[in-house]
């Protein structure tokens, strides 16, 4: 028992304490990398004085064709915001991670893909507020 006589509740990716979830970002990572939703790569990092660094890894998010055809694409990720992809991943497997990078880069996917999710229930107020793609 924790303080206050309450139980912590544990899931596989948080537990819950004291009504604060606690993410496992490791167990979060995982998921994601098994998902595909995710990806690790290289690139060379800025220092604040401008001076260009070795390479470090970087996590990505895959978004191939989401804003183009044809398009190898991908957005960076932080730590912070695994949960939130999760989240909506699990709230709609098939289009959840989109809805995710769409409000990353405050833009609309590609019409076709908005077509589809809106004959699917899932376009909502939030994405039709997104800066409108062109193509």
């Amino acid at each position: 028992m924790e303080k206050g006589g309450s139980m912590a509740r544990n899931t596989k990716y948080y537990c819950v304490i004291e009504g604060k979830k606690h993410w496992y970002h490791e167990k979060l990572l995982e998921y994601l990398l098994k998902k595909r939703l995710v990806f690790c790569n290289s690139r060379h990092y800025l220092c604040l004085d401008g001076s260009k660094q070795p390479k470090t890894t970087v996590i990505f998010a895959n978004c191939n064709d989401v804003f183009e055809w044809g398009c190898a694409d991908a957005e960076t990720i932080t730590i912070d915001e695994f949960p939130e992809l999760y989240r909506l991943h699990e709230e709609n497997k098939r289009w959840g991670a989109m809805k995710w990078v769409c409000k990353k880069r405050n833009l609309q996917p590609q019409k076709p893909i908005v077509i589809d999710m809106k004959k699917d229930g899932y376009w909502d107020k939030e994405l039709e507020s997104l800066e409108k793609n062109e193509c």
